[in-house]
């Protein structure tokens, strides 16, 4: 769900939105969608107000937004499981906002002003903590910065979709998600069992989008290699070389017509034949 009019200077006023566009009270909203497609600018998000009755909230997404601070800590929401703030102009002190939301899998925060490590030691007590995506802030420049981050948050699996020994990894297959068309869907997964349709909603980035599309390119590849159809030729089946006439079958036909030329032949040719097997 996206909230399409422009919010001000309150998250309250974007839960408001979304509650109205959705038809219904706080305490009922799953999710809150706001992103670079309609830019609404909250700049400064406050936690006073109908956020903290939200208990059934799983997905907060508040990309592109312009955000420039969080004034309070989220309140205790148990079942949010991604948060996405990237594209915004956040600093490094956002990352002690996130301390009561204890279901938190997944953290997005790429492409803000992010700039210290020592900073993430705030995230220690998420114990949900699975993945984090900080592409593009400065603190990635810091050397070993995945490593040192590692060490502070041993819950945690995979950043930058890296893992602790380097090694790229399956984003989606770590979070669980699956999608037959190989798509990014939003708006919660009817197919799926549990909430990975809110985690993907979140995980709208180029490289998943890019892994997602590359897995069904090599199904095709393989349903292609294996079509019967293609360059198959029967056992029996023998190349023929146009310029070389058939070679004519030894048939009851053929014996017929040899039988038919031998009667038709002149009788001089017969005597001939006759008088030269004496």
């Amino acid at each position: 769900m996206v909230a399409k009019k422009e919010a001000d200077n309150s998250f309250d006023s974007v839960i408001k939105l979304c509650c109205a566009e959705e038809e219904c009270e706080p305490e009922e909203l799953s999710e809150v969608v706001l992103d670079e497609e309609n830019l609404p600018k909250i700049t400064k998000a406050d936690m006073s107000g109908d956020i903290a009755k939200c208990e059934n909230l799983t997905l907060i997404n508040l990309t592109c937004c312009g955000l420039t601070s969080i004034d309070a800590p989220f309140p205790e929401l148990p079942n949010v499981q991604t948060v996405d703030m990237s594209e915004n102009k956040l600093t490094s002190d956002v990352l002690d906002k996130f301390s009561n939301l204890s279901a938190l899998r997944l953290l997005v925060l790429r492409g803000n002003l992010i700039e210290t490590v020592d900073e993430f030691k705030a995230l220690r007590d998420l114990k949900a903590l699975q993945a984090i995506d900080i592409e593009g802030c400065p603190v990635t420049k810091v050397a070993n910065y995945r490593e040192k981050i590692f060490k502070m948050l041993e819950q945690v699996e995979v950043i930058d979709d890296r893992g602790r020994e380097g090694e790229k990894v399956d984003m989606a297959r770590l979070l669980g998600l699956t999608n037959e068309d190989g798509e990014l869907v939003s708006e919660g997964s009817e197919e799926s069992d549990g909430d990975d349709g809110d985690v993907l909603d979140a995980l709208g980035r180029e490289e998943l989008r890019k892994m997602l599309d590359l897995e069904d390119d090599d199904d095709e590849e393989e349903e292609e290699d294996s079509d019967p159809d293609e360059n198959d030729k029967s056992e029996d089946e023998e190349d023929v070389d146009p310029d070389i006439p058939p070679v004519a079958k030894n048939d009851e036909n053929s014996e017929d017509a040899e039988q038919e030329e031998e009667s038709s032949q002149p009788p001089a040719t017969k005597k001939a034949r006759k008088g030269g097997v004496k």
